[in-house]
């Protein structure tokens, strides 16, 4: 039996696993309007390379 619970909406991501904790980092900074714009030149950039 569940006593204290918190249900939330939205994306979960599960930072112990080294993909999730990126994924959770890109959708942060691209989120975030101080960091969006030098961000998505970055991720083009690094995109070019591969």
């Amino acid at each position: 039996m569940v006593e204290n619970a918190y249900n939330f909406e939205g994306r979960r991501y599960d930072v112990g696993d080294k993909q999730f904790f990126l994924e959770a980092t890109v959708e942060y900074a691209l989120r975030r309007l101080e960091l969006r714009e030098k961000f998505v030149a970055y991720l083009k950039d690094v995109v070019r390379c591969f």
